[in-house]
């Protein structure tokens, strides 16, 4: 797991071991998956889902702990369910170009999306 990654794992394993679940088990398989998908959502935009064990947020600039406060109030359901026991991290990033005049006068931002996969 890249550092960026460890550090979201860390935040949700931390919380749900406060709130009595047992402590993730990190699933090398989950987040290369993970990580497959949240380069793909940096690259088209759509940095926000969710599905019965994998849950996604993101946007411009956005870091670890951002994302972990999205996930918890978008998702809690999913990312406090103490019968999910593995979880792989993904990170992806893609530089985008924003602006009211673009293309002739843009500025660039670095899009980032986080998924986190459990199982």
């Amino acid at each position: 797991m890249k550092p960026e990654e460890q550090e979201l794992f860390s935040l949700v394993d931390n919380e749900r071991v406060e709130r009595g679940c047992a402590p993730l088990r990190p699933n090398s398989n989950l987040t290369g998956g993970a990580r497959t998908d949240a380069e793909t959502r940096a690259d088209n935009g759509d940095v926000s889902d969710s599905s019965s064990s994998m849950v996604a947020a993101g946007g411009d600039g956005v870091t670890a702990k951002a994302a972990f406060d999205k996930l918890k109030s978008q998702s809690s359901s999913i990312v406090f369910n103490c019968g999910l026991r593995e979880l792989g991290v993904g990170q992806g990033t893609a530089d985008h170009k924003v602006g009211a005049l673009c293309p002739l006068v843009c500025s660039t931002r670095t899009r980032v999306a986080w998924v986190v996969d459990f199982k």
